[in-house]
């Protein structure tokens, strides 16, 4: 149970970190907002090619992603993102390094 909700803490921790970095630094919104555009278009790209079709679309769904529901859009894509990249099998894997270490000190006492 402990380590579910380290996890949950950690997973909440980083859908949180949009917010604090434009709490900290206003134009980063605007960065975020970029980069969740293209990965919306390259997503509609893979299944519509190249024409009329993925502009309109990307643009509809923009509309309503990134200035509708801004705010819940960017924790989602920024979770998206590090579970794309594989950060939380790093995070995971350091995790455990670290309780074995642990494990290892208490035994050494």
């Amino acid at each position: 149970m402990r380590r579910g909700f380290v996890w949950f803490l950690l997973i909440g921790g980083l859908a949180l970190l949009p917010f604090i970095l434009m709490g900290i630094q206003p134009q980063f919104k605007y960065v975020i907002a970029f980069a969740a555009l293209l990965s919306v278009y390259g997503f509609f790209r893979q299944f519509f090619g190249d024409g009329v079709l993925t502009v309109v679309l990307t643009g509809v769904v923009a509309y309503y992603l990134l200035y509708k529901h801004f705010w819940l859009f960017s924790s989602a894509w920024w979770i998206y993102t590090l579970l794309a990249l594989g950060i939380f099998g790093t995070v995971g894997w350091l995790w455990i390094g670290i309780a074995q270490a642990g494990a290892v000190m208490r035994r050494r006492r």
